[in-house]
């Protein structure tokens, strides 16, 4: 439309008809009053065409207006026309429709803030990797301000192990894939790294061509480690159910193992006092007579190899007994105290029956250093059983050969008041990056013989829950040696 100094239209064009209904013919020599505005449009109007006259500036003006097709939002540019002289003449007011425009800014005002309060960091970047945009949770999780971001190839988030993850899931993207909940490491500004989920999705422009990439990436790091300590936690029930049922079982067997058992030691008993009655006897006749057979042999050799055999029998009945008692003691049900008096030689002693298959097979060269009159451990012994089978066990692993030995010492440190238990093996060794994770649960170096990585977590948690200390120094190829420091009972100290 363009109006004179006195703001009546002498030109209206025919869109005017399709927005408010009215024609063109209506509406020229008329202002907009005249014409039928509402007033709150045509007076704001008015006064930005009266500026436009006086000053010869351009205006904007944006209203709202009831057309024909609803309540509409619209700008109107107001620009002057000069005459010959340089003096405004007319002011062309050209009026646009922008509902769909302002529908468009409050719907991307509504994403962004949405994009901004997200706890997860979203990040656009192009297919070269540099970064575009970059939210607050993005500045959270990984570190970088969007200044230090922006404008920065998103390889400052890989570590150093991963780079070739990034050019993969874009090339994906780039065909127009969806990457959805892909699990990764990266790594913050400080170096520090932690698990992150990612969904990388591609960004399209008005003619649907895929322009970017954005990414959507959570810190799943707490999740992670919540997951570990409950499937932790499941193989800790697992192990406290089996060693329940271990207890079931080692009873019913030692049950049954213990009757024949004692009738080899009482008929081993009655044997070796016939043997002894027998013999004076056999010794006359062989020195009367001459030698004679006996069991296959002549007398002059049986009769000091059948007094050893008798003995043998007796001595294995006991050793079988004292196995199966020991087992008792290991599988039975832990009362949990920790107030017991412990002698810890006979802790040793102990583990050392039930294991001693496994020393046999991987060793040749096993010695056991006790020190004598050692204060007692206020603690529980069957969990110090549990700590020293675990060392010697690992130690055992670690042997490359049975030339490699191994050597289990007790002894008091009258500097740290602390009664120590020495596990020394010629073993392969802990490299130096692996000590510091010896104690974390699931880790292990024994894959290939189904370490589970939970013997030394649960080591650990016991010898602290009894006010101890565990101590590792290893040398690759060379050996390893646990030191493991208990306080001593009080009524024991000396």
């Amino acid at each position: 439309a363009r109006l004179d100094p006195n703001l009546r239209y002498v030109y209206v064009n025919p869109a005017i008809e399709r927005t408010i209904g009215l024609s063109a013919q209506h509406c020229l020599g008329k202002t907009r009053a005249e014409v039928g505005l509402p007033e709150d449009v045509w007076k704001p109007w008015d006064d930005q065409c009266r500026r436009v006259f006086e000053t010869g500036r351009e205006t904007i003006l944006e209203f709202t207006f009831p057309a024909v097709n609803g309540i509409r939002s619209y700008r109107s540019r107001n620009v002057p026309e000069f005459g010959k002289d340089g003096s405004v003449e007319s002011v062309l007011s050209i009026t646009y429709d922008i509902a769909d425009l302002r529908q468009a800014q409050e719907r991307q005002l509504r994403l962004a803030s949405i994009v901004e309060s997200s706890d997860d960091a979203i990040i656009s970047e192009t297919f070269e990797g540099i970064i575009v945009s970059w939210n607050k949770a993005a500045e959270r999780i990984y570190g970088y301000s969007a200044e230090e971001a922006v404008g920065h190839s998103i390889s400052i988030l890989s570590p150093s192990d991963r780079a070739d993850d990034i050019p993969q899931i874009l090339e994906r993207v780039q065909r127009g894939e969806t990457v959805e909940h892909y699990e990764t490491v990266r790594q913050r500004k400080d170096g520090t790294q932690i698990d992150a989920s990612l969904t990388i999705s591609p960004i399209l422009d008005a003619r649907g061509k895929i322009t970017g990439a954005s990414a959507i990436s959570r810190d799943i790091t707490e999740q992670k480690k919540a997951a570990e300590m409950a499937h932790l936690q499941e193989l800790r029930l697992l192990q406290a159910d089996k060693m329940a049922s271990l207890g079931v079982l080692v009873s019913g067997t030692a049950h049954e193992i213990n009757n024949p058992n004692n009738y080899i030691l009482l008929n081993s008993r009655i044997i070796s006092k016939v043997w002894n009655d027998a013999k004076p006897i056999l010794q006359h006749h062989y020195e009367q007579t001459g030698d004679f057979p006996l069991a296959g042999m002549h007398y002059s050799q049986a009769h000091e190899k059948i007094g050893r055999l008798v003995s043998g029998i007796s001595e294995g009945a006991l050793r079988i007994q004292r196995i199966v008692q020991n087992l008792k003691d290991f599988a039975r049900k832990d009362s949990g105290d920790l107030n017991q008096s412990v002698n810890v030689n006979a802790v040793i002693e102990s583990g050392l029956v039930i294991i001693s298959s496994l020393i046999k097979k991987s060793t040749d060269f096993f010695s056991v250093e006790y020190s004598q009159d050692l204060p007692r451990v206020k603690g529980n012994a069957q969990q110090l059983g549990q700590v020293v089978i675990n060392l010697i066990t690992n130690a055992c692993q670690a042997l490359p050969s049975k030339e490699k030995g191994i050597v289990v010492s007790t002894g008091f440190s009258k500097d740290a008041g602390s009664i120590v238990i020495e596990v020394r093996d010629e073993g392969v060794g802990i490299p130096p990056e692996n000590l510091k994770f010896i104690f974390d649960p699931f880790f292990t170096t024994k894959q290939d013989t189904s370490g589970t990585g939970l013997g030394l977590s649960t080591s650990h948690s016991i010898v602290r829950n009894h006010g101890g200390e565990l101590r590792f120094t290893s040398r690759p190829g060379t050996g390893t040696t646990v030191a493991v420091l208990f306080p001593i009972a009080q009524n024991d100290e000396t």
